[in-house]
């Protein structure tokens, strides 16, 4: 994607879409707020944030959706920063992530299932 002042941005569509309407919603509350208005700022169609946030979406629907989703991401990272001692999200985060997810895996798979 292209960002405003016509360089590269190397966000998601959807990373675009949440923070437009996040800018938008913060500038102009979210009554003020249109879904064309949303795409026009993140130069998407509306089509494109009705593919990413479902058939129903509006700007309050967005809006709790994205809040939402933010306070789980940072939870759920915060929580495993706990348990890894590390940034989930650096490399040796994901490493260790992958391992414990695989032994939650292999364990659960083989555990009682001998004989069978």
């Amino acid at each position: 994607m292209c960002s405003a002042d016509g360089g590269h941005d190397d966000r998601t569509a959807r990373a675009v879409i949440r923070d437009e309407a996040l800018r938008l919603f913060a500038e102009h509350g979210q009554q003020a707020v249109s879904l064309r208005q949303v795409a026009s700022a993140a130069g998407v169609s509306p089509g494109l944030i009705v593919h990413h946030f479902g058939s129903k979406a509006n700007p309050e629907i967005l809006a709790a959706f994205l809040m939402v989703n933010d306070l789980a991401v940072f939870l759920l990272r915060d929580q495993l920063s706990r348990v890894l001692d590390v940034d989930p999200l650096a490399r040796d985060g994901m490493t260790r992530w992958a391992d414990v997810v695989l032994a939650v895996y292999r364990d659960g798979l083989f555990t009682g299932t001998e004989g069978t």
